[in-house]
C-alpha cells in the first residue's frame, strides 16, 4: 500500500480520525477553574470549632524563676572549707569560672599535699592560709558576679 496523507479538511473520512473546523484550530477546551484557597471554617462566637479541626499550638515556655544569690554563696564556701571551690559558679551559670575555680583549687590541693607530705605538715602553715584566702576572693568575686547579674538572680 502507498503511503497515504490524510487530510484534515476531508469531511467525508469516515475513520476515527477526528474531524476539525475548516480553520485547522483544535476544538475549544473549556477554562482552567481559578486556585482558591482553603478557608478557615465559619465560627459563630462562643460556638465550638467543628470535629477533627485543631487551631495550630504555640510553643510556651514558662519563665525560669530567679535563682538564689545566697544558695550560690553557700554552694561556694562550704565544699570550698574542704578544698572544692568552683560549685557556687556552676550554679550561676557562668560555667567557665566554675570550672576554672574547680581545677584550679584541685590543682592546689595537689600541690598542698605534696608540700605537706615532704614537710612533714610544717608546709601547710602556707598552704593552708593561701587557700582560705584562694576561698574568700572566689566567695567575695562569686557575690559581685551576682549582684551584678540581677536578671539571673532577681532584684
Amino acid at each position: 500500500m502507498a503511503d497515504q496523507f490524510i487530510d484534515p479538511n476531508d469531511t467525508q473520512s469516515a475513520g476515527n480520525e477526528a474531524s476539525y473546523p475548516s480553520d485547522n484550530a483544535p476544538p475549544e477546551q473549556p477554562p482552567a477553574p481559578q486556585y482558591q484557597p482553603p478557608q478557615p471554617p465559619f465560627q459563630q462566637p462562643g460556638a465550638y470549632p467543628p470535629p477533627g479541626y485543631y487551631p495550630p499550638q504555640g510553643h510556651y515556655y514558662p519563665p525560669k524563676p530567679p535563682k538564689d544569690r545566697s544558695l550560690a554563696i553557700i554552694l561556694e564556701i562550704l565544699p570550698g572549707i574542704f578544698g572544692i571551690l568552683g560549685l557556687g559558679w556552676l550554679y550561676s551559670g557562668n560555667v567557665g569560672a566554675g570550672i576554672g575555680w574547680l581545677m584550679g583549687m584541685l590543682f592546689w590541693d595537689l600541690i598542698a599535699m605534696i608540700v605537706a607530705a615532704f614537710t612533714t605538715g610544717v608546709g601547710l602553715l602556707c598552704t593552708v592560709p593561701i587557700s582560705i584566702l584562694l576561698l574568700v576572693l572566689s566567695a567575695v568575686s562569686l557575690n559581685g558576679y551576682t549582684k551584678k547579674h540581677p536578671e539571673l538572680f532577681g532584684a
